[in-house]
């Protein structure tokens, strides 16, 4: 089989599976089916095949076998020579099998079906898991950090925010980009070694937000600034406007601590939101009901802290619980949480999980349970909520698998919002929300592979 095409949309150089059926007075002539290179399926390959049928009303619908979380567009063309993408039809994928209504079409048209982003490049996920007795490092996200800055483009813009420091490695992967033409700009939530030694490499480019004595404190926040992201707005090999999310700070614990991070890459709207943030938090303006929410046309959300305003008891006005209102009770549905921090004030997420269980809904959480209150470990208890504690948690995720704002979703929240009451009202953060089934099982795998650990206690 000839190897599938490169093509260039844009500036994203991407290889298009693709299909082609030709069709002569609403007849099809013929079908031709690849087998694909399968990414996550065991089988190593997947059938790749589509059909042309009518729909009860008349419409034609195209129909193929589709990897969930992947974006699919319809195109079409008259010569085979030159392909047009059919306004309307791009779709990512929820289900295996994919269904796209067509308009009418001329008596003579080639349809075919293509990968406009083939994924799950353009989204990862990224995990680091303690070893069984906890003391082994794992330097998984470093390590894709280290890589992300490595290929920071000549003269692209590279901003950073990070709460604390001390992995004094670190310092070195930044500087070089600065000196390969790299416009880097960091802000840090903590004056710490090695920031001193940050500060003095990368001379007027390090922020650390103070208040009126000159002690750290948060940017919008009266806390901390306890954000954790990276943001590139070109790297060499042709992506762009690419955001990394982590929950992890640069510090020697966070090696040996359960983490996870994820990555967007040619999300333009995401990374202008991260970037705005950015220069807004840089300005260092207290203002404690600073709460943004953005939501990306590829359905993506970014929620930015504090809310002063927000009540975590009730839950009145608290993101987390907006969203889990959103979210309709579904047989076979599930809530998973794996959560650092978890405290008294944020009593209104418990109650919505146990409301969800006993709808039957399979709810479970993890905690870590040094940094999550008696409080919330005895409500959750009480809600018929199976808990299991992991010591050296420091994740922070929702995964959702319900009826959410009309369509069964499988979504992500994660990011460096713990729920705590500091976190709400009076810290930097940063909260994702991630609608990609792909992202969803690679955290639902990790979530499962923490509570089979040595570590977890039930």
């Amino acid at each position: 089989m000839e190897p599938s095409p490169r093509i260039r949309r844009g500036d994203l150089l991407l290889d298009h599976r693709q299909i082609t059926i030709a069709l002569k007075t609403n007849l099809l002539i013929f079908l031709l089916g690849l087998h694909l290179p399968n990414l996550g399926r065991a089988d190593g390959v997947r059938d790749f095949q589509i059909s042309l049928e009518n729909d009860p009303v008349g419409h034609r619908v195209v129909t193929w076998a589709s990897i969930p979380g992947r974006t699919y567009v319809v195109e079409e063309s008259d010569t085979l020579s030159l392909w047009t993408p059919i306004e309307g039809t791009e779709l990512i994928a929820e289900q295996d099998v994919s269904h796209q209504a067509i308009p009418d079409s001329s008596p003579v048209r080639f349809l075919r079906v293509i990968e406009s982003r083939p994924g799950p490049d353009w989204q990862e996920a990224f995990f680091n898991l303690p070893n069984a007795d906890g003391t082994r490092p794992d330097l998984t996200l470093e390590n894709k950090l280290r890589e992300l800055i490595g290929m920071a483009a000549p003269g692209s813009t590279l901003r950073a925010c990070v709460y604390t420091w001390d992995r004094e490695e670190m310092i070195a992967p930044f500087v070089e980009a600065l000196e390969r033409g790299v416009d880097v700009r960091i802000i840090v939530g903590v004056n710490n070694d090695p920031v001193p030694a940050l500060s003095a490499a990368l001379p007027g480019r390090v922020t650390v937000c103070t208040n009126s004595a000159g002690d750290p404190d948060g940017c919008h926040g009266g806390r901390i600034n306890h954000n954790k992201f990276f943001i590139f707005s070109d790297l060499i090999d042709g992506n762009s406007n690419c955001v990394l999310q982590s929950s992890a700070n640069l510090t020697d614990l966070q090696l040996i601590n359960a983490n996870n991070l994820v990555i967007f890459r040619n999300n333009e709207d995401l990374y202008k939101a991260y970037f705005d943030y950015w220069n807004a938090m840089s300005g260092d303006v207290d203002d404690l009901n600073f709460y943004q929410k953005i939501v990306t046309p590829d359905n993506n959300e970014a929620h930015y802290f504090p809310r002063s305003s927000a009540n975590g008891t009730t839950g009145e006005l608290d993101p987390v619980v907006e969203i889990l209102r959103d979210v309709k009770p579904l047989e076979g549905g599930s809530i998973r949480v794996a959560m650092a921090f978890w405290t008294a004030p944020r009593r209104g997420i418990v109650d919505w999980l146990a409301a969800f269980e006993r709808t039957g809904m399979d709810v479970q959480v993890i905690v870590d349970k040094e940094d999550t209150s008696s409080t919330i470990q005895n409500a959750l208890a009480a809600g018929g909520i199976p808990l299991v504690t992991f010591s050296q948690l420091h994740s922070k995720y929702m995964l959702i698998d319900a009826m959410w704002r009309g369509k069964r979703q499988k979504i992500v929240l994660t990011g460096s919002h713990n729920y705590t009451g500091p976190a709400l009202n009076g810290n930097d953060e940063t909260m994702l929300v991630i609608t990609n089934p792909l992202i969803y099982d690679a955290f639902l795998n990790n979530w499962n592979a923490l509570h089979n650990h040595p570590l977890a206690v039930e």
